[in-house]
């Protein structure tokens, strides 16, 4: 669950919003909630409050951070060029990096269901179309109401390449319920923040840092 959050999971002049020229660099803040149809997984998740993630993006590459009580420091970097993801995760079990590759986007298409729909939402100045998604990971069903714009290239992650084959644009917001073993698991995601900003190439940089071990099996 602890990754399935982090993946659903993963900012110095403001983006005019009103701009129509699609935005391929900048920084990305968003606000994800969790709630439960269980009143102790409920309770848990009030308690963690609302969990805030900065994903910084050009091109093909992306690094996303966010940091919460359940997950500790999580750091996720992609290159969507290569194929190739990094995660370096600090807390709860130490200093953690997983290095891999996306070599199953096929596959997870076989698994996915994407409708577009008429339905459309303006979030933060920009126009969104509704997609609505049903797909199966790590043996559970989850269903996904996704707001997309076509203003922000998509920003992939290991866990989305397949999603975004059949998606135009970037996420403004999307609320996925996650049903593990009849459990319903509800995730808001809605980015608050966009900012059209040049982004330094040592974001991106897959070097492991010193005092990581890897872990394997997540």
């Amino acid at each position: 669950m602890r990754r399935l959050i982090i993946c659903i999971c993963v900012v110095a002049t403001s983006v005019v919003l009103t701009a129509q020229e699609k935005i391929t660099e900048g920084i990305i803040t968003s606000k994800q909630t969790m709630t439960s149809s269980n009143p102790a997984m409920k309770q848990q998740f009030e308690m963690i409050g609302d969990i805030i993630s900065t994903t910084y993006f050009k091109g093909a590459k992306s690094r996303g951070e966010i940091s919460n009580p359940m997950s500790g420091n999580v750091v996720g970097i992609v290159d969507a060029e290569s194929m190739s993801s990094l995660t370096l995760m600090d807390g709860p079990m130490g200093k953690k990096y997983m290095m891999t590759k996306v070599d199953n986007v096929e596959e997870l298409m076989k698994t996915m269901s994407v409708e577009k729909t008429d339905e459309t939402k303006t979030i933060l100045g920009y126009e969104c179309t509704a997609y609505d998604i049903t797909l199966e990971q790590q043996g559970m069903q989850i269903k996904m109401k996704m707001f997309a714009t076509d203003k922000i290239q998509p920003v992939f992650s290991g866990e989305n390449m397949a999603l975004y084959e059949q998606v135009e644009g970037f996420p403004m917001m999307m609320t996925s319920t996650i049903n593990q073993m009849g459990t319903d698991i509800i995730i808001t995601t809605e980015v608050t923040e966009i900012k059209q900003v040049e982004v330094s190439d040592d974001k991106f940089d897959m070097t492991i840092p010193e005092g990581y071990t890897e872990m394997k099996g997540m």
